[in-house]
């Protein structure tokens, strides 16, 4: 092979099939050995597995159907995390899927975004916003009548685009004070509540911490609201929510709809109680530090 060539061995995991090819990992992927740059990571398709599972062939049959079959698609746009968020979009899914195609879209870093199929079938990636304009064309084909945003953080703001790109209504559920807070929490660096202040106090947050959309306090909320007025339906389900949010954009209507909640009945009385997992400072850590603490004081 000329010098500068690149090989990628994909079956270093039985010992390769080049003869100077050699096990590496993630972290350090790659070595040149007489002059040909070798890529040599033993099992890449499980490092990979959300993207390997499907092959082309199988993602373009699902599409084909979808295409074929006509059916309405709703599209969820949300965060890539798990949580609250991700357990309400899995369950909005869940109780639609037998009347619609249910799509979801969520950032996959380096400016990408990932759209999927609920319930698999296929799992495709974009440059957004370069490739704005093949996703529309596809979600377009794909039959999508309406676009239920869920979160935007780390998406490109080509995401905003969409429903008018496609033509279709929309609607916003605020899982969180992302319109009115590009830290998304009211929270301050040191994880404390930031006091709601003037324009002047959450432009110096922002000197602290940029917001990827806007320069300023102002250009971030005259965003929102804008779009927030174009949505059909604004959801919050905490009353806070809907009172905070509202309280900059007082021509707007907020609906108060509570996620659903399932109550254990004839539950046990609780012996010891474990928190597992993280929990960060503007979900209630230091609540829940103080209930441990005043729990054990009355041992």
């Amino acid at each position: 092979m000329r010098p500068g060539s690149v090989v990628m061995d994909f079956s270093i995991d039985q010992g390769g099939c080049i003869e100077t090819s050699r096990p590496m990992t993630l972290r350090d992927p790659s070595f040149v050995s007489e002059g040909v740059i070798h890529f040599c990571v033993p099992n890449l398709p499980a490092a990979v597995a959300i993207s390997m599972y499907l092959t082309p062939a199988q993602q373009t049959e699902t599409l084909r159907r979808i295409v074929a079959e006509r059916r309405d698609a709703l599209l969820l746009i949300t965060h890539g995390w798990s949580g609250g968020v991700r357990r309400h979009v899995d369950a909005l899914s869940r109780l639609v899927a037998d009347e619609c195609e249910v799509l979801e879209l969520a950032p996959a870093g380096a400016g990408h975004g990932v759209l999927r199929r609920h319930g698999g079938g296929f799992e495709l990636y974009f440059a957004l916003p370069a490739e704005t304009g093949a996703l529309v064309e596809l979600l377009r084909a794909l039959h999508v009548v309406r676009v239920h945003f869920h979160h935007v953080h780390g998406h490109s703001r080509a995401v905003l685009e969409l429903p008018h790109a496609l033509g279709v209504p929309y609607d916003w559920t605020l899982h969180d004070y992302t319109p009115i807070c590009p830290q998304r929490v009211l929270m301050t660096a040191a994880g404390r509540y930031c006091g709601e202040p003037d324009a002047a106090g959450c432009n110096a947050c922002l000197a602290e911490r940029p917001a990827a959309w806007a320069a300023d306090i102002d250009a971030w909320r005259a965003l929102f609201a804008g779009f927030l007025a174009g949505a059909e339906r604004r959801i919050a389900p905490t009353a806070d929510v809907a009172r905070r949010v509202g309280a900059h954009f007082p021509a707007l209507e907020f609906l108060h709809w509570p996620h659903p909640e399932q109550t254990p009945r004839n539950a046990p009385p609780a012996v010891r109680v474990a928190l597992v997992g993280h929990l960060a400072a503007e979900k209630g850590l230091g609540v829940a530090v103080d209930c441990a603490r005043d729990a054990a004081a009355r041992r």
